[in-house]
């Protein structure tokens, strides 16, 4: 599905799902790169089974570096992100798509289309549709237990994000802030 729009390209995806006897949705973003083995190890990821919707780790393509895993600050009426500085998998509150695994009884239960990009948000359809599947009953999570790298001048990943982390607290800096706008 390219050459169109995220939202567009990811609706003609499950689409394609929903005809089809496979279980899970793969979307991976134009600007990814991967092993070629890393399908296979999001599918078999034992920790992350027992999300509905997981994202393997990736970065911002500029600076500052941030996981794009997303919790949404009741407080202060934000989204905030997450600095990851091990391996782990957990449960958070919206991912971006960059590669990400979706079941198919996400798509199931959500009313169509799935994916939609409320510009007037300042949001793109990842954080939307992960705030439609939470309010439907079902689980995101993140994983840096399997990487992915995205492109940009160059390609930023795990390594350059330790980097990262590491000289902001040489330098006595805290994480950047992130704001968006509230989920709908």
């Amino acid at each position: 599905a390219q050459a169109q729009p995220a939202h567009h390209a990811a609706n003609e995806l499950g689409r394609k799902l929903m005809a089809s006897k496979f279980d899970t949705l793969c979307i991976i973003d134009s600007d990814a790169s991967f092993p070629i083995n890393t399908l296979e190890k999001m599918r078999r990821l034992q920790a992350g089974q027992e999300f509905d919707i997981l994202q393997a780790f990736y970065v911002t393509r500029s600076f500052p570096m941030t996981p794009l895993w997303l919790m949404w600050d009741d407080e202060q009426k934000f989204w905030t992100r997450k600095d990851v500085r091990t391996e782990k998998t957990e449960e958070v509150n919206a991912v971006g798509f960059h590669f990400t695994l979706i079941r198919r009884t996400v798509l199931e239960k959500l009313e169509r289309p799935w994916f939609y990009y409320p510009r007037d948000e300042g949001s793109t359809e990842d954080v939307p549709f992960c705030t439609d599947a939470r309010a439907a009953g079902f689980r995101v999570g993140a994983t840096s237990e399997v990487k992915t790298r995205h492109w940009g001048e160059y390609p930023f990943g795990w390594g350059e994000y330790q980097e990262q982390l590491v000289r902001r607290e040489l330098a006595g800096e805290a994480s950047p802030p992130f704001n968006a706008p509230p989920p709908t």
